[in-house]
């Protein structure tokens, strides 16, 4: 069985990490797996480029001519709205051909766009790693709904026509779908309800298996000598915040943490507490309240974990998540943590269990919430054991093994039909 995983790119980003994370276990397992990207930013056995030009520059020009459509429609806002109906990478049939099954992850940015998509003939699994596969373009709706129906009248676009582009992709994805033998995965039970909800995937199935985290790469590292090699104070008790660019992406919700941290230092008053922002800079606003230190992008799984162990509570206030690899990595690392309770983060929360799960979108709860996890020693002490322990069903060998089963399954169906 040879399967082929399409990412638009091979490691950095968290759909790219939960990509090759997977592509890894695949092949301990001793299956046949390739990860085809368009732009190859790491080493690794079984990665290829996708199209003939795999550097970071071209994969900008892919996005520009991907995202073309948006700038003609008028919208030159953030980039959380992706098209895929620009051209199709060099060497993209090629690279498709060699596959019995397709695995798709994060397609945009011209990785795979839909009219290639749709003249696919092998079976195709695709793992929904934000709500894109089902919506008229953006990656998470913000609870606009309307990806339930037709779409239109998109606030991300900022449009007020029915007929937008939205629609348009909405339609193309509709047309695409409907030529596949296609199943959908999601990551979190959330994401199984949002595609089961969504226009476009009422007839498509739907698959649960969670992403996988290799546990001997993110594991417990002596919180002391973390501090001492990030310039930590030995004695402060760290609050870390986890995410690419730090503060800058408003769904993470680094505003509602923010809010909540005057409060956590009035509950936490005997305690001398410390702002670690991790995958970003140290924010200004925060700083006002409490002493901070940013990090900066972490380009390696080693530093992540050091800096993820230097913490005693990972605080996760994200409006809208599926199943965010910080918060998994922080609690293979033995670090509590606290979240609304919104999509997919209670598949990892288990309310004051291995952390705490706020009311959405309460800043004092997420306050009360990081206090309780903090402020009995001995409670803190069985959180962090808990919060290991939680992680044990996403192991490389469990995840992989769901995988496999579901692609013998699919090609031993589509086998059958094919009759002898």
């Amino acid at each position: 069985m040879r399967v082929t995983l399409i990412s638009a790119r091979s490691h950095s980003g968290g759909a790219a990490q939960a990509t090759v994370r997977l592509h890894r276990a695949l092949r301990a397992r001793g299956l046949d797996s390739t990860l085809r990207a368009p732009c190859i930013d790491g080493a690794e056995p079984g990665v290829f480029p996708v199209g003939f030009w795999p550097t970071a520059r071209h994969a900008q020009l892919r996005l520009a001519l991907d995202q073309l459509p948006r700038w003609l429609s008028g919208s030159f806002g953030p980039d959380q709205f992706t098209t895929a109906l620009g051209p199709a990478p060099l060497g993209l049939a090629t690279a498709l051909s060699k596959a019995d099954l397709l695995h798709l992850h994060w397609i945009g940015k011209g990785a795979l766009p839909l009219r290639r998509l749709a003249s696919v003939r092998q079976p195709v699994v695709w793992t929904l790693h934000d709500m894109w596969p089902v919506t008229g373009g953006c990656h998470y709706d913000a609870g606009c709904g309307r990806f339930t129906a037709t779409c239109g009248r998109c606030p991300v676009l900022g449009s007020r026509r029915a007929q937008d582009l939205s629609r348009r992709v909405l339609e193309a994805k509709r047309d695409a779908y409907s030529r596949l033998d296609l199943t959908f995965l999601a990551p979190s039970r959330w994401m199984a309800e949002t595609v089961q909800a969504s226009a476009l995937g009422q007839e498509v199935p739907v698959r649960a298996i969670p992403n996988a985290l290799d546990r001997q790469a993110f594991a417990p590292v002596n919180a002391s000598l973390a501090r001492s090699a990030m310039a930590l104070p030995a004695r402060a008790t760290v609050i870390a915040f986890a995410a690419m660019g730090g503060a800058a992406e408003p769904r993470k919700g680094f505003d509602l943490l923010a809010a909540a941290l005057p409060a956590l230092r009035d509950r936490l008053a005997s305690h001398e507490l410390h702002l670690l922002v991790i995958g970003g800079p140290a924010d200004a606003a925060a700083a006002a309240t409490m002493p901070t230190t940013g990090t900066g992008y972490l380009s390696t799984e080693q530093a992540v974990a050091q800096a993820l162990s230097a913490a005693d509570v990972l605080i996760a206030p994200s409006r809208q998540d599926n199943l965010p690899n910080t918060v998994l990595e922080a609690l293979a690392c033995g670090v509590p943590a606290v979240a609304f309770d919104v999509g997919g983060l209670p598949d990892l929360i288990h309310h004051r269990r291995n952390g705490y799960l706020a009311r959405p979108f309460d800043a004092d709860d997420l306050a009360r919430g990081a206090a309780w996890v903090l402020e009995d020693p001995e409670r803190h002490a069985t959180l962090r054991q808990a919060a290991r322990e939680s992680t044990a069903r996403f192991a490389p060998e469990v995840v992989a093994s769901q995988h496999i089963s579901l692609y013998r399954e699919i090609l031993d169906r589509r086998r059958g039909m094919a009759g002898p």
